[in-house]
């Protein structure tokens, strides 16, 4: 028994929506009918974890990026939306993307529309493109609205280039910043920690506070490398949250 999601329409012209279960998609409309509504869209609920599907790398949004602006092109020309994407299909180079798309027409081939097919792959197309494309589908300019949503994707994408390509120097800097600090704290300073030792009185407070810091980080570095690694792993399971 599966679950399916559907919109609808009832006798007396409202829109509804909800969730059913049936043995297959066929039977889930029949049923649908038998309640006295008319289904305008039918779709396998989408499972608990699908949510939480992570964007794909950097080829793969180019690639789902080039596939969304050929296709909103070659709708442009008069093709259909299948016959679109299956030559949009032979033009997509990234193997995971490509399967992807595949599974994608032969939901648009068993009925489902565009929308409702991206819907169910929320890690390749994001909320905002699956409500790009049913905007585009509802006025009936679902090419102009594919070809703006390649353009916004575009245009993000060189934007996270750009904030990466920004991020390498700084970046850079703190990695040597901090590798020089460590340099002269763990081998530098105890060179002349025993030289100055037999006079701790005479020395000033900052060069007493490098020398503690010295001792710390040469009895206690373990700790601190502990920690940063616990830091770095709960960093990285927050940011895997949905929220």
């Amino acid at each position: 028994m599966a679950s399916f999601q559907y919109r609808a329409v009832t006798v007396g012209g409202a829109l509804t929506s909800g969730q059913l279960d049936a043995p297959n998609q066929r039977e889930a409309v029949a049923r649908l009918r038998g309640q006295g509504v008319s289904p305008i869209e039918i779709a396998a609920a989408r499972p608990a974890g699908a949510a939480r599907s992570i964007e794909p790398g950097g080829k793969a949004r180019m690639a789902v990026t080039k596939t969304i602006g050929e296709l909103g092109v070659l709708l442009g020309a008069g093709l259909s939306l299948d016959r679109a994407l299956a030559l949009a299909i032979e033009n997509i180079e990234h193997q995971a993307t490509r399967a992807q798309v595949v599974a994608l027409l032969g939901d648009v081939r068993e009925g489902r529309s565009l929308a409702g097919a991206m819907a169910i792959r929320p890690g390749l197309f994001p909320p905002m493109a699956q409500a790009m494309v049913e905007a585009g589908e509802a006025n009936g300019r679902l090419s102009e609205a594919l070809q703006r949503l390649a353009e916004t994707r575009e245009r993000a994408e060189a934007l996270r280039q750009l904030i990466a390509t920004a991020m390498i120097y700084p970046a850079a800097l703190g990695i040597l910043a901090i590798s020089v600090i460590l340099l002269m704290l763990l081998f530098v300073v105890p060179q002349f920690e025993s030289v100055f030792a037999s006079a701790p009185g005479q020395l000033p407070d900052a060069s007493l506070a490098v020398m503690a810091a010295s001792r710390f980080l040469r009895d206690h570095g373990w700790l601190l490398l502990i920690g940063l690694v616990l830091v770095v792993l709960l960093l990285r399971a927050v940011f895997r949250l949905p929220a």
